[in-house]
């Protein structure tokens, strides 16, 4: 009571021996609580204004001159004011904190902008969940006109939402600043719901939604939504993938969205595999569509081409660049990463995947890198037989052979891997022996002998195949070159009568030249 907290003054005016001290001031106020007398509580200000000012950096003194002065008592505008400075200049403490929400909260106009001041006040408010509806419907009116993008001020009026004021206008502010930021993410999904559940009229709200769905999202969209993508849109391939394949994956529960969707979807999965994409969500609409059989043969053509791409997933945080070597070509193929994702063709059933970081260092695969098929297996044949070119189809066949052997209808497959300039010449030169093998079968081997004679620069370590070829330029009237090749590899493997042609064009061809070689080679074979 008073009687006790007179008794306790006098006790603590014993107890202060100094009376220029903050501890005098503090004694001081308590005494203008104690007695309202109005001169006496004037003469005790002005004490512990000259305190103040030989303690000009102390904020507990400043904190008692703000329930004091007169000057604040009249103005709230110059009291916040002298608050803002002192918050300013470094004092972040609680009590400047709550006298400045208790002015705003008095005077909302106070609150007439987004600064480092109001943040820090309003930040210390929203710690606590101290927000009320005066202070939110200011915020809903200082959010009018502020057209700056900060995160902060997006937290307080998420707060001022979910603590106190749960209306249309401060949703509607949010929602507005959330697409000034371009804030599309799963977190924010639930706003953009929210906005469509309550049919608000904001350009740019069904877009955002699609945009802040999860890559693999399945949940049921929306019948706004639903309705409002029926017709032309602005949004990225990528998201019209996701949205077409959310249509897809519900088609059982919602039959007639599909049916209504289908004709665009077929239109833009054509599109997108002329561009040569693919995603998971684009291989969803791509298999629909080819179960469908409504494909044109330019569609079939521009898939066949996409068939062998897969999905690399790297582990490694570092890595910016997926590097594929297959044993069959004579160059890796080299892909960024994207979100720990890569997007590369791989035909060859022996391959080997390396990372390389920034900084050019490469590493292997083993442990860090998941490889996933795009498009089902059973398409394979329907779309070989439409595809423009069948190679990699035909060469990703013999590479799954348990043996490197030619069979069936492999003869255009040799055809074109002796001309195809992708091929690692070591892997081809492997080849050549199970080619010869088949196409002597077939009596053509004529196909590989004539490969094998226009690149004779290149020595032919295999006798029976240096034979093949010596056979063929025989038999196309190149004698001479036969003979140099002979001189230079020692290569006698031909019949008699096929020797003796090459000697008599190179003896009419150099009557007048003495030759070692073709005198013992000549006397070698009338022996």
């Amino acid at each position: 009571d008073r009687q006790e907290a007179l008794y306790m003054i006098r006790e603590l005016r014993m107890d202060i021996e100094d009376h220029a001290s903050p501890e005098w001031a503090a004694l001081l106020y308590l005494c203008t609580l104690i007695e309202p007398e109005e001169d006496y509580k004037i003469r005790l200000t002005i004490e512990i204004e000259r305190i103040f000012r030989s303690h000009p950096e102390d904020v507990r003194i400043f904190l008692l001159l703000l329930r004091l002065r007169t000057e604040y008592a009249e103005d709230p505008a110059l009291k916040l004011k002298a608050i803002r400075q002192w918050v300013l200049n470094g004092y972040h403490t609680p009590f400047l904190y709550i006298e400045a929400f208790d002015l705003y909260q008095a005077h909302p106009f106070l609150l007439n902008d987004m600064n480092e001041f109001s943040f820090a006040v309003l930040s210390f408010v929203r710690r606590y969940h101290g927000f009320t509806d005066i202070i939110a419907m200011q915020l809903v009116e200082i959010m009018t006109y502020y057209t700056e993008f900060d995160n902060r001020v997006l937290r307080l009026l998420i707060s001022c939402y979910e603590d106190c004021y749960q209306r249309d206008d401060l949703l509607k502010q949010i929602l507005l600043y959330l697409l000034l930021g371009q804030k599309f993410d799963k977190k924010y999904l639930s706003w953009y719901l929210l906005g469509i559940q309550r049919e608000m009229n904001i350009t740019g709200i069904y877009e955002a939604y699609v945009y802040s769905l999860p890559e693999e999202s399945i949940d049921p969209l929306p019948e706004n939504v639903k309705i409002y993508f029926r017709y032309p849109s602005q949004l990225p391939y990528d998201r019209k993938a996701l949205l077409y394949a959310n249509c897809i994956g519900r088609k059982a529960e919602d039959p007639v969205t599909y049916r209504e969707y289908f004709p665009e979807m077929e239109r833009f999965a054509e599109e997108q595999m002329k561009l040569g994409r693919i995603s998971d969500n684009l291989t969803v609409l791509y298999q629909d569509v080819l179960e469908r059989g409504l494909m044109t043969p330019d569609g079939y053509q521009a898939l066949s081409r996409l068939y062998y791409m897969r999905k690399a997933v790297s582990l490694r945080e570092s890595a910016v660049k997926l590097v594929l070597y297959e044993d069959s070509m004579k160059d890796p193929r080299v892909v960024p990463i994207q979100n720990h994702i890569a997007y590369v063709p791989i035909i060859d059933k022996n391959y080997r995947i390396f990372f390389e970081d920034i900084d050019g260092t490469r590493y292997a695969d083993t442990g860090i890198c998941f490889v996933e098929d795009f498009l089902n297996e059973n398409y394979e044949g329907r779309l070989e037989r439409r595809a423009e070119d069948p190679l990699p189809f035909m060469l990703s066949r013999f590479t799954h052979r348990s043996e490197p052997t030619f069979s069936g209808d492999d003869l255009q497959l040799i055809q074109r891997l002796l001309f195809m300039p992708e091929i690692r010449q070591e892997y081809l030169e492997s080849l050549f022996r199970p080619m010869m093998d088949y196409l002597k079968e077939k009596g053509r081997e004529e196909v590989l002998s004539s490969y094998l004679w226009e690149h004779r620069e290149n020595p032919v370590s295999d006798v029976a195949l240096r034979n093949e070829m010596l056979i063929y330029g025989i038999a196309n009237n190149h004698e001479l070159d036969v003979y140099q090749i002979m001189k230079t590899q020692y290569a006698l493997g031909v019949r008699q009568e096929q020797l003796l042609r090459v000697l008599n064009a190179v003896i009419e061809e150099t009557i007048d030249q003495s030759d070692d070689f073709l005198i013992s080679l000549s006397a070698w074979l009338f022996e």
